[in-house]
């Protein structure tokens, strides 16, 4: 299997975790409502929450974006990726919280325990990252989209391979070199239809790309800040005044659950959007499907609703499946790119075959000539 066509079937799947990992969330809708003790392969596991569905639910709260951090991290080739490491760790200590490993989780994380179970973690990340992504990085599919619109890319591809099967059946009854000419047509053709499909331009603006990274930057470091707000909001309050803004529990049961769940919403729809806007994968609008579930649930909990991220989130699922559906048919787009790039790549390597041929051929064409001349002189 060639390299890009592997590395299409890689990001194909990629594509299909970060579109169906949302829909996960439901999950703890299959449940128990009024029983606290999960059994799972026999073993059963007792846990402080109200119920199995409550359990699950709280678990899938920080398991999902977790996941969905990872991918972001181990796709993204900017440094500004590392800021991502304080809140993937928050994750993972509510998830720890969760399943009772620790009992405050804050309090936690400066304790001896806590600290060497992140140094742990972040030395797995950082290492598969190195070890495994960092090739996954290398190289990327890109594409326009317009491309996609007019159908061109699948002509093109139609009429190079048309035009090298001619050729190539055609090359015994040509000269080395008329071939070599013909061949180089062709390349040169396939570059400049790969390079007129990319989407992505060189940035020698490093005013501006710093610009933009200190600003990604800050928004990550103000994210990680907000995940502690609703610490500082006492359990049972009803009602708490902010600034001469009144906020109220909203439903909930007091006012520090109800900004526990905006603020973990918010906190994903704002990750997700940048890792939208930065993303250089052809693959970007699997995005969508995570931040449009995230955006109605955030929305759905200032909702006057029994419950949430329940079967209402239906009402969204039609935008998620034409995100579903752009991102199909993108896949359908790069399949022929992925095509005209291991044609290029063929061609490249059959062009350089022959100028060796040829330089072999001059070689001794001029050894022939020289001997020649030699034996005239004797």
């Amino acid at each position: 299997m060639s390299y890009w066509r592997n590395k299409y079937q890689q990001d194909v799947v990629l594509a299909i975790l970060i579109v169906v990992l949302p829909f996960l969330a439901y999950s703890h809708l299959l449940f128990s409502n009024d029983n606290n003790v999960l059994t799972l392969f026999d073993n059963h596991f007792e846990h402080w929450f109200q119920s199995n569905e409550v359990f699950v639910w709280v678990i899938l709260s920080d398991l999902l974006p977790l996941l969905l951090l990872l991918i972001m991290f181990f796709t993204t080739k900017s440094t500004w990726k590392y800021f991502l490491m304080p809140l993937i760790a928050l994750y993972l200590t509510g998830i720890l919280h969760t399943i009772d490993y620790f009992k405050i989780s804050y309090k936690y994380l400066l304790s001896i325990e806590g600290v060497s179970v992140m140094i742990l973690f972040s030395i797995v990340i950082l290492s598969l990252d190195h070890l495994i992504f960092r090739t996954y990085r290398s190289k990327i599919i890109k594409t326009r989209l317009r491309y996609l619109l007019l159908n061109k890319l699948y002509l093109d591809q139609k009429n190079v391979n048309n035009k090298i099967i001619a050729i190539r059946k055609d090359k015994t009854k040509l000269s080395l070199m008329h071939y070599l000419n013909k061949i180089y047509y062709i390349k040169t053709i396939l570059k400049n239809k790969l390079r007129n499909n990319s989407y992505s331009k060189i940035d020698n603006n490093k005013h501006g790309r710093r610009r933009n990274e200190a600003i990604i930057i800050i928004t990550l470091i103000m994210i990680t800040v907000l995940w502690f707000v609703d610490s500082q909001i006492p359990r049972g309050i009803i009602e708490v005044d902010f600034f001469g803004f009144k906020i109220s529990s909203n439903g909930f049961n007091d006012v520090q659950t109800f900004i526990w769940i905006v603020s973990r919403k918010f906190i994903v729809m704002v990750f997700l959007s940048l890792w939208f806007i930065t993303c250089k994968y052809w693959w970007k609008y699997a995005i969508l499907s995570p931040l449009l579930l995230f955006t109605y649930q955030f929305w759905e909990a200032f909702q006057n609703v029994e419950s949430i991220d329940a079967i209402g989130n239906a009402k969204v699922f039609p935008l998620v499946l034409l995100s579903v559906l752009l991102v199909i048919i993108t896949s359908r787009l790069v399949k022929y790119q992925t095509s005209l790039l291991e044609f290029y790549e063929s061609i490249n390597t059959e062009v350089d075959q022959i100028i060796e041929e040829l330089k072999h051929e001059k070689i001794i064409e001029s050894k022939r000539i020289y001997n020649k001349f030699k034996d005239q002189l004797n």
